[in-house]
């Protein structure tokens, strides 16, 4: 090429150049533009990781939950079984060889008065069952000044088991004493495993038959352990909205105390962080994590329980009164004393106005390479939610556990502090609590399930601790009221079953992170004030008994306060009932049945779906009925899946503006869906 003059060759030079750097300029554009996209697609990419890996975290903590206020309905039928089956069995007239379809009213012996109430009174041995007898000779007058120097609670009495013998040959006031000791005992212990003295080896025997029958927390440390750690779990789907930087949350990663309060938040960023990876941003503090959450003070707002509180409700035990004849000798007249509870909480229900859900802006600096102001900035935003599941029924109220109405006067008299109510549930689809229990049906399966083929059984001394515990799990079992009402644990021996459904060991049990105390708190001193109330409630009962059944309530209160420390040191240990600790919760699985060979629900024990059903009309058979056990997560369009059923809560993918038009119990909005002043969120929601 020639050219005229130097003039066209500058010329020419000049249109090389800006032809080449239109050139360059473009294929920088081309290349920003790729790797603009590709980081923003990556940036949303990560946003969906977190809000997914968040509300992952929320399902299994409510999931969680909701195992633990199933369990709590189970410590509450575990006591029935106590009270109705265990409390009863020494009656004459118990249904012990068959179930009628009606009513049992609870008698000392078929001619005697009913009492109509469920009434405590154990044997421990067939020659001397004085809750048979309405007018029984009392000649032991030494062993009744021994019992009235001997307090009425649970480590005194078993070191004063050289005395028992004497206890159980006769004396009215000794039998009370001992009918009361297990009620309360029932009710209020925390010695779960009775470590108190045996006594002497001539008394080996009944303290055996006294620790098998009491042995175990009392009802009410049960329900509050319980209620505690679902607290607990409560606070960790309700911490505040967290804006997490990359040193922060390698902060919480590094202490172990605070990895639990944080897992939502920390999960949810760490998922974030490692999917954008180092290639196409900058992996410093630019990746920030903002939860959009709502907050109420210093805490979140994404879950909210209400408490199911029994106002009141009345236990009997009998008291063998001590008065003369017309031969001038002692007899016993068997009267049932009440003792009233106040104030107990038997479960939780979900507040249907508070949704439960995980949205986050996530923000970062993308690597642009021809970019000319540097990294560039890049936000977006996701949500999701847990669904498909429950903790459990709404509406219940005490009508749902407790049997009203007014009983004879015998039992209520003008003297007697009672309620008027005693603890109950239906058990049936169709029942009420005033059916359930005060069956002969339900009282004479689960003593068979107890006692097998010896159904003559009649005393405590006769029964061991695994025939006991026979009887209580399979009382405790799911049953067809219950059934797409709880959020019902459930494995099956079933290859289809998908692992992650696999709740429960070769033991028997599943255990999982439910706290009693916030991780790093140390201090039981300030833990057990979280249970004062236990201890609180003897006072409504107790501080008012007279007579045989008066109690030295300092006393008892005080030997409960040390009971409570010392098992809370056991929970610490990791000894706990049932394996349990200060940090673990384990629970038994509700479905699975004991083995006819006689097999034991303990360690190393081997279940399967196949083995007795005791009660087949009033617990659910767990292939049988699978389809009214399994009731989560069964409205999904796969067949196969929703025939199938899921436990438990799963999570989906939600937009911002479903979350504020999200109907929570098929008739309101919630009222929790707030999520701050950022514009974005605002054109979002709307």
């Amino acid at each position: 090429m020639r050219f005229k003059s130097l003039n066209e060759k500058g010329q020419a030079t000049i249109l090389i150049g800006m032809m080449m750097t239109t050139f360059l300029l473009f294929f920088a554009f081309v290349i920003n533009v790729g790797m603009l996209v590709h980081a923003k697609i990556n940036l949303q990419n990560a946003a969906d990781m977190a809000a997914y890996a968040g509300a992952s975290v929320q399902a299994r903590q409510l999931t969680q939950i909701s195992f633990l206020n199933y369990e709590m309905r189970r410590h509450w039928k575990r006591f029935l079984y106590r009270y109705y089956v265990l409390g009863n069995l020494a009656e004459q007239p118990y249904p012990r060889n068959s179930g009628g379809s009606g009513f049992y009213e609870f008698r000392a012996t078929s001619n005697s008065p009913p009492y109509k109430v469920p009434v405590v009174c154990l044997a421990f041995n067939s020659g001397s069952n004085a809750c048979q007898l309405q007018d029984m000779p009392n000649p032991i007058t030494n062993s009744l000044k021994i019992m009235e120097k001997a307090n009425l609670v649970n480590g005194t009495l078993m070191g004063q088991m050289e005395n028992i013998q004497q206890l159980i040959k006769g004396g009215c006031d000794a039998t009370s004493k001992l009918n009361q000791q297990i009620i309360l005992l029932w009710l209020f212990n925390f010695d779960h495993d009775l470590k108190s003295s045996q006594g002497g080896a001539a008394v080996a025997s009944t303290y055996q038959a006294i620790k098998q029958v009491a042995s175990g927390l009392g009802l009410l440390p049960r329900l509050a352990m319980t209620r505690q750690r679902i607290k607990i779990l409560n606070d960790f789907v309700n911490l505040a909205p967290q804006v997490i930087h990359k040193s922060e949350a390698q902060n919480w990663v590094n202490d172990p105390n605070k990895v639990p309060n944080y897992e939502r938040a920390l999960q949810a960023y760490l998922s974030a962080f490692r999917t954008l990876g180092s290639h196409s941003y900058n992996n410093t503090e630019s990746i920030v994590l903002t939860e959009l959450l709502p907050s109420s003070g210093t805490e979140g707002n994404l879950l909210k329980l209400n408490d199911i509180v029994l106002d009141e409700f009345d236990v009997y035990s009998l008291q063998l009164q001590s008065q003369s004849n017309s031969n001038a000798r002692q007899n016993c007249i068997a009267e049932p004393f009440p003792f009233k509870i106040t104030k107990v909480t038997v479960g939780v229900e979900k507040d249907p106005a508070v949704l439960t859900y995980y949205a986050v802006k996530l923000e970062a600096k993308a690597k642009i390479i021809f970019s000319p102001w540097g990294d560039l900035k890049l936000t977006a935003y996701s949500a999701a939610r847990p669904f498909g599941s429950r903790i459990g029924p709404p509406g219940l109220t005490q009508k749902d556990f407790l049997k009203q109405g007014a009983f004879s006067p015998i039992h209520c008299g003008a003297s007697a502090d009672c309620a008027k109510k005693i603890p109950n549930i239906p058990m049936l689809a169709t029942e009420t609590t005033d059916q359930g229990w005060l069956q002969e049906a339900p009282l004479f399966a689960f003593f068979q399930a107890m006692a097998g083929n010896n159904t003559a059984m009649s005393n405590v001394g006769s029964i061991d601790l695994n025939t006991i515990q026979n009887g209580e799990h399979s009382a405790a079992a799911a049953n067809p009221w219950e059934s797409a009402k709880y959020n019902i644990p459930m494995d099956l021996e079933d290859e289809s079953i998908p692992y992650f459904e696999k709740f429960f060991d070769p033991d028997g049990y599943a255990a999982f992170w439910a706290p009693v105390v916030p991780p790093g708190v140390t201090d039981l001193g300030e833990v057990a004030k979280q249970f004062e109330p236990v201890v609180d409630n003897l006072k409504n009962q107790l501080g008012t008994a007279t007579g045989v059944a008066a109690v030295d309530l300092a006393t008892f209160k005080d030997t409960i306060k040390k009971q409570l420390t010392e098992y809370l040191q056991d929970l610490k240990a990791g000894q706990g009932e049932n394996g349990e600790t200060l940090h673990v919760a384990r629970i038994s699985s509700p479905v699975w049945r004991m083995p006819e060979n006689g097999g034991t629900f303990a360690p190393g024990a081997k279940f399967s779906v196949a083995d007795k059903l005791p009660a087949p009309d009033l617990v659910l058979h767990p292939i049988k009925h699978k389809d009214k056990i399994r009731t989560s997560w069964n409205g999904v369009k796969d067949k196969d899946f929703a025939a199938q059923g899921r436990v438990g809560y799963s999570v989906k993918y939600v937009s911002f503006n479903s979350i504020s038009q999200t109907s929570v119990d098929g008739k309101a909005t919630p009222t929790n869906t707030n999520l701050g002043g950022d514009p974005e969120v605002r054109k979002l929601q709307h």
